[in-house]
């Protein structure tokens, strides 16, 4: 939400200005994960991202109680020309309130996660 409601930068501004608070990065290229909960359980989606640079490959897993359940990757082909974003989705199917995303290790670069957003069919 604080994305949204951001100034625009002024020209030559320093960005850590802008990004503090809701901007996060660091210099560790191993894998990690993040987990989201949502207040319900949602159905039957897509998540969808929109990456640039080092691109690692990309998990999605549904947690429902104690069912951990892999729903999908992803990756950009090796050898793949670089571009400024490149967008992915996963699907899910099934009902989860809780999700967890795994990010494998970088190699040569910095991975940037422009946007993430989860889709789910309405009630």
């Amino acid at each position: 939400r604080k994305a949204l409601d951001a100034p625009i930068p002024a020209r030559r501004a320093p960005l850590e200005t802008y990004l503090t608070g809701w901007a996060a990065g660091w210099k560790d290229r191993s894998a990690f994960s993040i987990r989201i909960d949502f207040a319900s359980e949602i159905e039957d989606g897509t998540v969808k991202f929109w990456c640039h640079g080092d691109i690692p490959e990309i998990t999605l897993y549904s947690i429902s109680g104690d069912s951990k359940v892999e729903e999908g990757s992803v990756r950009p082909p090796a050898g793949a020309e670089e571009v400024d974003v490149r967008e992915f989705a996963i699907p899910f199917r099934g009902r989860a309130k809780s999700f967890e995303l795994t990010f494998g290790p970088r190699t040569t670069g910095n991975f940037y996660l422009g946007e993430m957003e989860f889709w789910s069919r309405g009630e």
